[in-house]
This record gives structure tokens, sequence and C-alpha cells, in this order.
């Protein structure tokens, strides 16, 4: 059922085509499969309200379009898909209906709660809805009158119902903040917001007949009924919406069913942390039933035999060229994406970005995804701050997205944006299957105690840094263990020189490269990350997964997010070896035991599911 849920966009809002039996059955099917390890499945509604105020508040529509899936509450969503839209709604599914449709077409037994209103009015409306559906038991209500300091208490109390289905009616939009930002923390199959749904439960609020329900006149009865609310939200709000849905029509100029997604590099290096992202993004949508392949710029043969044995790859061998030349590439470039029906091109940094802008120009059926994976201050990027964000200023005037690999670093973005700030928006990287677990498994080929590092050997990893700090934690903690950094750089020579000269040859081991990292990781007494500054550590993540306690630099963007300010490992301040290596004796003295949740997001699925949520949307 669902791979069913068709989406269109209507008013900017990608919106399910599911009739209304097909939704209450897609409940009860979720429901059914839903483990204990899985996040919360979000549905929302859209209306005319819901259109309008996504259309004034970038936050909300960043909401609405991140959540798992959007419903037709309002009639107006409906006709509007039907004007403007590529498919179709075939019905409205009012959270007013649905709430009545689930145990009306999924027979067996689900536990509800409900959360919100004025408490006389979810109490009558839990026993209503008890008594009038033997398959629907209430496990639970509460009000919606509480504090922010209130909410954890009450998700311990809907975690401990055991809810099958939570109903959580607080008002736009402080209902979809709620569960966008407690989904992880849900330990419930499907949350559903629901507006003023136990008023119309209860009486409190009256439907229209049903010849008017049945005509799309619903929103005129309760206008009638409530003139002093609704009069001026509606004079207001309904010309918006019409010309949202209008902004955002469907011009049939994206190849919106393509399967075909491509991988723009600039270069790819072996053992390189985008270009690993970028693979495993590949393999996670070949598994979703989408057709990645990739085109690398500048790179030879044997940078990519391995990339090659797995994906089909287009190679523009590197030299110096001619601007005519260039101009010949961009262009080969633009034909090989305009001729092999390519519906998304996800381009990772500043030179596939500038590429992609440049040679896709006027194709606007394509979806162009510009990637930053690392904070703007980098000290090996060829281009100033400056520069670059005045790149990411002419992304947003195109009709694609931003994408960043953490919040801290969208939040960066939006922060110089002076327009347009709803384009950017952060996508978890595909770091966590099953595969990694496999290798790990494999026997360790360092013996004994050791510490772990890994990265590619350049100034941005701070390898340099993590010497001084072990150089230091040995005169706190002389029994310390050996220091183990996998992966290979340019600044290898350097760094052999510098352990060297600290007396650490002995204590230091330079692994070099290794396609299974997975199995030093796991049987570490602990992982070190010493970087200048990062985008999201993928290492971090893949230590995390593998239950190895983690000291991480406090660099800009990734770390702190992650570690959740250092509820799930250690922090030391950036650039600073002195008290690096006190971390480091600390967390061995006392490690911080790390949490499976801290990196959910990150599993292939997950990611893919996020990703494939922005090939479809139509940026104006």
């Amino acid at each position: 059922m669902l791979n069913e849920a068709t989406t269109t966009n209507v008013g900017g809002i990608r919106t399910s085509c599911l009739d209304r039996k097909q939704l209450a059955l897609l409940v009860g099917e979720i429901c059914q499969n839903y483990t204990p390890d899985q996040s919360a499945f979000l549905i929302f509604s859209s209306n005319g309200q819901a259109i309008s105020l996504a259309g004034s508040d970038p936050a909300y529509l960043e909401l609405m379009n991140n959540v798992d899936l959007v419903h037709a509450d309002g009639q107006s969503v409906v006709t509007l898909s039907r004007w403007f839209s590529e498919r179709p709604i075939a019905e409205r599914s009012a959270t007013t209906d649905m709430i009545h449709d689930i145990p009306v077409h999924y027979t067996p037994t689900l536990k509800h709660f409900f959360l919100g209103g004025l408490k006389d009015v979810v109490e009558q409306a839990a026993k209503i809805y008890s008594d009038t559906y033997a398959n629907a038991e209430i496990v639970g209500i509460r009000d919606g009158y509480f504090s922010a300091a209130d909410e954890l208490n009450i998700l311990e109390e809907i975690n401990q119902s055991g809810a099958d289905v939570l109903w959580v009616g607080l008002g736009k939009p402080k209902e979809q903040e709620f569960c966008i930002r407690h989904k992880d923390r849900l330990k419930v199959p499907v949350v559903i917001s629901c507006g003023g749904c136990y008023n119309f439960l209860t009486g409190h609020y009256k439907r229209a007949p049903e010849w008017v329900q049945n005509n799309g006149l619903e929103w005129v009865h309760r206008m009638v009924l409530n003139p002093r609310k609704l009069f001026w939200r509606y004079l207001i709000t309904n010309p918006h919406t019409i010309y949202l849905a209008y902004k955002n029509r469907y011009r049939g100029d994206r190849d919106t069913e393509s399967k075909k997604v491509l991988f723009l590099l600039k270069t790819f290096s072996k053992g390189g942390g985008v270009e690993r992202v970028s693979a495993n993004l590949a393999t996670s949508l070949k598994a979703q039933g989408y057709d990645p392949e990739f085109y690398v710029f500048f790179s030879k043969e044997e940078d990519i035999s391995q990339l090659r044995q797995d994906w089909p790859v287009t190679l523009v061998e590197p030299g110096r060229k001619s601007p005519l030349k260039l101009i010949g590439e961009f262009l080969r470039f633009r034909r090989h994406v305009k001729n092999n029906h390519i519906g998304v091109v996800i381009s990772s940094k500043e030179t596939a970005n500038l590429i992609s802008l440049i040679a896709l120009m006027f194709l606007p059926r394509v979806m162009k995804l510009f990637t930053r994976h690392c904070a703007f201050d980098v000290s090996d990027q060829k281009l100033a701050p400056r520069s670059i964000k005045a790149l990411y200023c002419m992304y947003a005037l195109t009709r694609s997205r931003i994408v960043t690999v953490s919040e801290d670093l969208a939040h960066q973005i939006k922060a110089f944006l002076p327009y347009n700030r709803n384009k950017v928006v952060a996508r978890a990287n595909p770091i966590i299957d099953e595969r990694i677990f496999t290798l790990a498994e494999e026997s360790a080929p360092i013996q004994g105690d050791y510490l772990c590092a890994v990265g590619r050997l350049c100034e941005q990893k701070g390898f340099d840094l993590l010497l001084d700090a072990y150089k230091q934690a040995l005169t706190i903690q002389p029994a310390l263990p050996k220091l183990v950094i996998v992966g290979e750089g340019d600044d290898r020579a350097a760094l052999e020189k510098q352990a060297a000269d600290l007396g650490l040859t002995d204590k230091v081991i330079f692994y070099g490269f290794t396609p299974n990292p997975y199995a030093i990781i796991k049987h570490a007494k602990l992982f070190v990350m010493s970087s200048r500054h990062e985008g999201l550590p993928t290492a971090l993540v893949e230590a995390i997964a593998l239950g190895v306690p983690v000291v991480s630099s406090d660099c800009e963007t990734g770390p702190r997010e992650l570690l959740d300010n250092g509820r799930y490992g250690g922090l030391a301040p950036n650039q600073n070896p002195t008290a690096l290596a006190q971390a480091i004796v600390d967390n061995l003295t006392t490690p911080i035991a790390p949490e499976a949740e801290a990196v959910s997001k990150y599993r292939y699925a997950d990611a893919a599911d996020a990703y494939i949520k922005l090939f479809g949307e139509r940026m104006a």
C-alpha cells in the first residue's frame, strides 16, 4: 500500500492522492508492520489555511514537506489539484472522516491516544469513539493545555500507553511542530494531526449536510456558523491559496516519472567522504527502484575503477582545457542529461554545483540538488567563503533545492541568504546498513587495545592536532593504548614525521586506506575525531552505530548536533589539543555509552526516503 502513495504538488505542498479507504488501510498496514526501532509515521492535513500559511512561512512549508504523508483535508485542495497539478486528487480525505474511516475499513483492533483540545471535550470524544467502534480502544487522553516543560512527561505517558495511533489536536502550526519535534521520541506507529476533530466527534462543531460536503461547500457552512472567526480568514487565505496553487502549477516541464538519478562529482578520490556518501545514496536509491549513475569530471580511469564496477560512469579525463573545450564538456554533459531523460541531478562540492547550475540552465524538467557537505570557512578550498556564499545566493534563484548534511549547516546558509530560504533543507547522509555490521564482525587486524581515528590525511581532519593531543594524553596517563590512524592523503609524510619528532613512532600506527575500516573501529577502546571543520562526520556516525565510545572536537557544524551537546559522546573545544587530550583520558576512564537512537536517521532506507521526497518538488 505504501508504494501506492502517489503525491501531487498543490500550492507547494506534496499532497497524497490516496482515497479515503486507501488512507485508512495504509494506517492499519503501518500499525501492523511497526517495530520499536522505527520512527513514528507522521500524517498531516492540508487545506486552504495550510497552503496559505506554508506560502507565508518558509519554516512551515519545510515542515509540511518533510512529513511522511500529507492528505487533502479541504475540498479546495482537491479542486486546485484538478486545475493546477500534474495529478488530480480523487477525493477529499477530511480528518473528520478519517477518524471514522480507520475503524470502518481496517477491522483489527487499534489502540488510540487523544491529545489536545479542552479536557471535557477530549474526554467526551474518547468515550463516544470507543462506544461507537468496538475495534477502537482508547488507551489515553490528555488535553492540549500544557507547557513545554510538560512535554517529556506527556511523551512518556503516550509511549507507556501502547497506542497504535496518536491523534494530535493542538491547532496549526503548533500540532505539526509538536509532531516533528518529537518524531524520534514517540514510540507510536502512526501520528495524525487532527485540529478540531474532537469537537466534531462530540457535536460541539456541526458538519455540513452531506450534499453540501459533496459539492465542496462545507467551508461556506462553517463560515455561516462562525462568521466572526472564519469570514476574514477565508477572505484573506482563499485568494492567497489560489495564487500559490497557480504559482506552483504543473507546467509539463519536469520529468517527474523519471527514475534516473545522476550524481555529478568534480573528482572521485578513493576513500573520500563525499564520494563514499554519494555511492551509499546511490545504493539506497537503487533499493527503492531508482536508476542511479555517475558523471565525474577531471578524474583518472584508475580512480573510478571500483565505482565503474558498481555503476554506469561517464568520465571526463583530467588535463588542462581551453575555455572552448570546457564549454564543449559542459554542452556534452547537458546533452547527456537531456538525451538520457535524467530526472534528478545531485551535485557535490562547489565545482560540480557550478557545472550543474550553468550546464543545466533552462532545463526546468530536471530537479537539481546542490549539496553542501562542509562548513564555509574551509582551509583547503580554493574559493573564499564570500565567493561560495555568492554562489549559494545564485543557487537559491533556481527552481531547485540546496541540500546540507546537517541542520547547523542549513541554518548557516539560511542566515546569509537574502531570499528563498525555504529552498535550503537538511538531509541525513545514508551511512548505516547491515554491511557495516557484517564487516565489523571480521577479526580486527590490530592486536591489543587501541584508540582509533579514521579519515583522509589532510589539514581539515586535524590529525596533526590529534598527534599533539595524544602526546599530552600520554603525560597524563602513560599506559594509554596505542593510536591507530586509518586513511590516506597528501599529509601522510608530514604526519609520520610529526609522530617521529614527538617520540610516538612506537605508539602510533598509520594503517593507510582499507575497504573495511569497520572491524578496526568496532574493536577500538575509543574513537577520536579531531577535525577542524566538518559538515557531517561520517566515521563518527559509523562509530556510534557500532557501539564504540567517541570523543570529538567541537568543530563548526556536525559533531555537536550529532552528539546532542555531549549526550552521546565527549566534546572538546575545537583546535585545542590540551582539551582534546583531557577528553580522551576522561572518556577512557568513564566512557559515555553510545545509543543507536542518536544515528537512526542515517540508515540507508530512511535517508533515501528523505531524498525521494525532494525529487518530485517544483520550486518557484
